[in-house]
């Protein structure tokens, strides 16, 4: 809960903050990879994963951008079958906030989601089990390079942590046990903005 009323003050003074200047530019779309890696370490542990996504950038100021998106990655459970993953699709909203400097944002930020979450093995262990769908947080910091002088198109680069803490529900007497899937990400792809 205290996770929660903290990241509503934030975000309300970041667009309170944002709402002061007029955004350049207002909005864009930015596409990008990413890889997962350091996953938590649980009774059953994930390896690197690697996926991908896309967001919608709202400009709310020279300093606060938003962003609306979701991603795609797919991490393989250490010590299973070749072939045994889980698929992660988080939908998140991020505020982003930080100073221009010529032709590159640096900047922080951090939101949160909702992640859709499913098994995917090869082994029958998703016969016996489901993985349950979850809200999800996270922090980031990055930067975005202009390739062009109007910043129509440009790079971002970005390292994220995730906390991310899905239920794993056995399907034949319903009893759920957390299972903790915290890490970190490198991103990294194109805006186009318009």
């Amino acid at each position: 809960m205290k996770r929660m009323v903290a990241l509503l003050v934030g975000v309300s003074l970041l667009l309170f903050m944002g709402s002061r200047a007029p955004a350049s530019p207002a909005a864009g779309l930015e596409f990008h990879g990413l890889y997962g890696f350091n996953f938590s370490d649980d009774d059953l542990e994930l390896e690197k994963g690697w996926g991908g996504g896309a967001s919608l950038v709202l400009g709310l100021g020279d300093f606060v951008k938003l962003d609306l998106g979701g991603d795609y990655i797919r991490p393989q459970v250490k010590d299973a079958g070749d072939n045994d993953y889980v698929q992660l699709i988080p939908v998140t909203g991020t505020i982003r906030f930080g100073p221009r400097l010529d032709f590159a944002y640096i900047y922080v930020g951090g939101g949160g989601g909702y992640s859709f979450n499913a098994l995917d093995m090869d082994s029958a262990v998703d016969d016996f089990f489901e993985l349950e769908d979850c809200v999800t947080y996270h922090a980031c910091g990055g930067f975005e390079l202009a390739f062009t002088e109007d910043e129509t198109i440009g790079f971002r680069g970005e390292f994220r942590y995730v906390w991310l803490t899905p239920e794993l529900k056995e399907k034949a007497t319903g009893d759920k046990e957390d299972w903790k899937m915290d890490h970190m990400q490198v991103r990294g792809g194109f805006v186009v903005n318009f």
